[in-house]
């Protein structure tokens, strides 16, 4: 069959493609694994093959620490034009003194030196006896001052990070938790968030209790896509 001729002609292995330009076929080879077939009007077909990340729109997992006795815990990669957003979960979080808050930092070198001024942030906690609040502009309060040592490692939570490598917009953090009162066996809810006030490109960031370290913890950033 003609047809038949003519595409097995133009193609060299199964799986090709003939896509058309403006006035002929052209072969478009099968792309490798997790690619999937995309429309590129820079193309001069418009077609071609592209990595599927993590399946298309959703969380991919970029990296867990775990913290044991730990000044800090950093992320120095993955934090990119890659992703729309990202997501940080964390548990098991217990610091080495009673009155602390988790806190985040911002860098634009890679982790190299981490952001300590230019912020505007607030950390809540919920009881029945009203809202606990603190403030800082050092950093970026993700809970408020009433993380305790328990032995437990009560705090647990999730928070979302918005604009960090895009140098056209402010980076910003909004937080939930939930926490276990230092003055007693009290688990409340908390919130916390806030905004780096400098528009530049965030790669790295860097999480702190106020001035102790982190006894124990376990922190896992995931990047959003399809958003």
């Amino acid at each position: 069959m003609p047809g038949v001729d003519f595409q097995k002609g133009m193609t060299t292995v199964k799986g090709d493609l003939l896509p058309r330009d403006v006035d002929t076929f052209t072969r478009l080879p099968i792309g490798t694994a997790n690619q999937v077939l995309t429309v590129d009007l820079g193309e001069a077909t418009s077609m071609k093959w592209a990595t599927n990340v993590a399946g298309g729109p959703g969380l991919v997992l970029i990296a867990c620490v775990t913290a044991a006795s730990s000044a800090t815990v950093v992320f120095t990669s993955g934090i990119d034009s890659t992703f729309d957003m990202y997501k940080l979960y964390f548990w098991n979080v217990e610091p080495t003194a009673n009155g602390e808050e988790l806190n985040i930092r911002f860098s634009n070198d890679g982790g190299v030196s981490y952001e300590t001024s230019n912020y505007e942030c607030r950390g809540t906690l919920i009881s029945e006896s009203g809202l606990s609040e603190s403030t800082s502009t050092s950093q970026i309060h993700m809970t408020d001052d009433t993380i305790a040592n328990t032995g437990v490692g009560i705090l647990s939570g999730e928070a979302g990070l918005f604009g960090l490598p895009d140098a056209a917009k402010f980076s910003t953090v909004n937080a939930s938790n939930m926490n276990r009162l230092n003055s007693g066996p009290k688990v409340l809810p908390g919130r916390g968030g806030g905004i780096y006030k400098v528009k530049e490109t965030i790669n790295a960031i860097e999480l702190r209790m106020t001035s102790g370290n982190f006894l124990t913890g376990d922190f896992c950033l995931y990047g959003l896509t399809g958003t």
